[in-house]
């Protein structure tokens, strides 16, 4: 068993929250398919795992930091891992950027989720001022990314499948939330 999830605290990246137990590809192929792009260049993805990268914006344009993205393996939805928009592995501040590595190949639906009470993981004192400080002030439900069809009108539950592949960086997940200004 491995830990996986990436979270910041306190400027230091920390593995935690999800438990991996298999590191196995996905099954077969599905007819609801988007690699979101593949930049197929050297990335530090390792040698048995993959990337998927993007943005995540309002419906206005501003790029959001410090929403949680998350990867969710269809073959099995014990492997999740996430990451945080707005701030790089090497901890430099990109607005709206995330970045989710170490990930097994498979085909994946990717999440993103506003850091609050609901996350279990969720304690403000004990994140760094990052996220405290970059926390969206626009409310968004949790959604999944909808590939061609996303949009700040659209179904947060329809997601399209992300293949993830060995030494290979998925990028083109560009998210654009449902919010409402708080």
């Amino acid at each position: 068993m491995k830990l996986i999830c990436k979270f910041i605290l306190s400027g230091l990246l920390l593995t935690m929250f999800v438990v991996l137990v298999s590191c196995g590809g996905g099954g077969g192929g599905g007819d609801n398919t988007d690699n979101g792009g593949n930049d197929g260049g050297g990335n530090n993805t390792g040698s048995e795992f993959g990337a998927v990268r993007g943005t995540v914006t309002s419906s206005q344009g501003q790029p959001l930091n410090a929403v949680h993205v998350r990867a969710v393996n269809l073959a099995d939805s014990n492997i999740q891992i996430g990451s945080f928009s707005g701030i790089t592995s090497d901890l430099r501040i990109q607005n709206g950027f995330f970045e989710i590595d170490g990930l097994p190949p498979g085909r994946y639906k990717i999440l993103i989720e506003k850091m609050d009470s609901r996350i279990r993981a969720y304690n403000p004192t004990r994140y760094s001022d990052f996220l405290i400080a970059e926390n969206p002030s626009i409310s968004f439900p949790d959604e999944y990314y909808s590939g061609n069809n996303e949009s700040s009108d659209d179904n947060p539950s329809d997601f399209v499948t992300v293949n993830v592949t060995t030494r290979q960086v998925s990028s083109g997940i560009n998210f654009i939330t449902n919010d409402a200004q708080n």
